[in-house]
């Protein structure tokens, strides 16, 4: 049960670093397409938080599975390349599986949101453990 536990909790953890991640997309992109200004951020966070709510949804349930079967012999956060690789490759094989149950999703491949998903799903395992780095490396200073 305890490394249930722990990859429910990373998996959290992920998905906030990708809501992060997500939102500076959006955002990015409604100030170069657009020209809005950066601190109207409210249309980024509206669109990543419906994107990723979709996929806790949809995705985090599989998620868990895959991580569980394939990560549970080696530690959460040890290896931050297996571990975006692992996280990014299960995003993406998912995504695949719901376009051939709904095929009307097939049309998110071609949008810059599937895009900017990747991106994100791939960047969180490091900045998560550069993260968890500094935090022990704070506690060990007291």
């Amino acid at each position: 049960m305890k490394p249930l536990k722990k990859i429910l909790i990373y998996g959290i953890f992920l998905m906030l670093i990708e809501f992060v991640l997500l939102s500076l997309f959006f955002q990015i992109e409604a100030i170069i397409k657009y020209k809005i200004p950066f601190y109207k951020i409210s249309s980024a966070l509206h669109h990543s938080f419906e994107i990723l709510t979709l996929r806790l949804l949809l995705y985090y349930v599989i998620w868990v599975i895959i991580f569980y079967f394939t990560a549970k012999n080696f530690k959460l956060g040890s290896n931050k390349f297996s571990m975006a690789a692992l996280n990014t490759i299960s995003y993406i094989l998912t995504s695949l599986f719901y376009s051939l149950l709904i095929p009307t999703l097939r049309e998110f491949f071609g949008s810059p949101s599937f895009y900017y998903l990747i991106i994100s799903t791939f960047l969180s395992p490091f900045i998560l453990h550069k993260i968890l780095l500094k935090i022990k490396t704070m506690n060990d200073d007291f």
